[in-house]
């Protein structure tokens, strides 16, 4: 897992906490955020959590804005996270297909944060979209169907 950034890094509007990613290449990219949104009564557990990350130099291309890979990992990573947290236990989500379309630039330093829904569950798939906002703008929605292993049918 990828080193932690500082506390000054992360925003103070709630309690946000590493997550793991989900492999080698994410742990590599960045340490992605998440944060259970309060219903009056601690954490709400039955939507997604919101989640986030610091644009940081390396996340960027030249202009200097964060890259649309960077952005696409991030979104990819998220939708699946959010199933993982919020429904029975699962070991594999594959991305059966992203849809991306990019609305605005987020600046070096931006604090990209994640609004994510499941819109449908069945068995074997999950259909969900996300909105990613830096400050009161939206810099990108996408939409993504994942393929849904159970704990025990994985090999």
């Amino acid at each position: 897992m990828a080193i932690p950034a500082a506390p000054s890094v992360l925003p103070d509007d709630r309690l946000w906490l590493p997550t793991a990613n989900g492999g080698p290449f994410t742990d590599h990219s960045a340490t992605f955020y998440y944060a259970w949104e309060a219903n009056g009564e601690g954490e709400d557990r039955t939507v997604p959590p919101r989640f986030g990350f610091r644009v940081e130099p390396v996340h960027c291309n030249l202009r200097p804005t964060c890259h649309g890979g960077m952005l696409a990992t991030f979104v990819d990573v998220v939708m699946a996270k959010a199933i993982i947290l919020t429904g029975p236990p699962r070991t594999s989500i594959p991305t059966v297909n992203l849809s991306i379309d990019y609305l605005a630039p987020a600046p070096l330093g931006g604090w990209v944060e994640a609004i994510v829904r499941i819109d449908r569950l069945t068995s074997t798939l999950a259909f969900t979209h996300v909105t990613l906002h830096v400050g009161e703008t939206m810099i990108l929605r996408a939409s993504a169907v994942y393929r849904i292993y159970a704990s025990e049918s994985v090999r």
